[in-house]
């Protein structure tokens, strides 16, 4: 029984281990993204209260009425926008970890091979997540060819809030 135990305790201790090196997952609250938005530079964006969620959004659509609805004082909102693109149906949120240190966001830009001419895009992602001030980092991925390696690189980091 001992023996059994000092196991679970020892699985337990290299769990805890791995996911503090690793970082904890972080729910994911609400995701909007698509192929266009009126935004056409790219631009990264943490919002942490309604106003600046609203002129935010103005500058990216004329609809107001699909803005989302969020509890800033538990949640907090960012926003990736690709700028000029093409063949791509926005971008994807594919994971959120966090570390004592930071938060991870993980993106995806939801990429296409088409025939030509390629579709015009200014693909968006806007999403929210639980608040935190500590550092952000924004990292983005896209495969360039079907079946090839995702590129990913380090679009942005926020620092940490006092």
């Amino acid at each position: 029984m001992k023996r059994i135990a000092l196991i679970l305790l020892v699985v337990a201790l290299i769990s805890f281990v791995f996911l503090y090196i690793k970082g904890m997952p972080v729910k994911i609250v609400e995701k909007i993204s698509g192929p266009h938005s009126n935004i056409i530079k790219k631009e990264y964006d943490r919002v942490f209260n309604q106003d600046d969620l609203v002129n935010l959004w103005k500058r990216h659509t004329d609809n107001i009425v699909a803005m989302p609805r969020v509890n800033f004082r538990s949640n907090m909102v960012v926003a990736v926008f690709g700028g000029q693109s093409f063949n791509c149906d926005g971008i994807d949120l594919v994971k959120v970890r966090e570390t004592r240190q930071a938060i991870y966001l993980h993106t995806r830009a939801m990429i296409y091979q088409s025939g030509q001419p390629p579709e015009k895009a200014e693909p968006f992602g806007l999403f929210v997540i639980p608040r935190s001030n500590k550092k952000l980092i924004l990292i983005g991925g896209f495969q360039e060819l079907i079946g090839g390696p995702e590129i990913r690189t380090v679009y942005k980091e926020f620092d940490a809030i006092p």
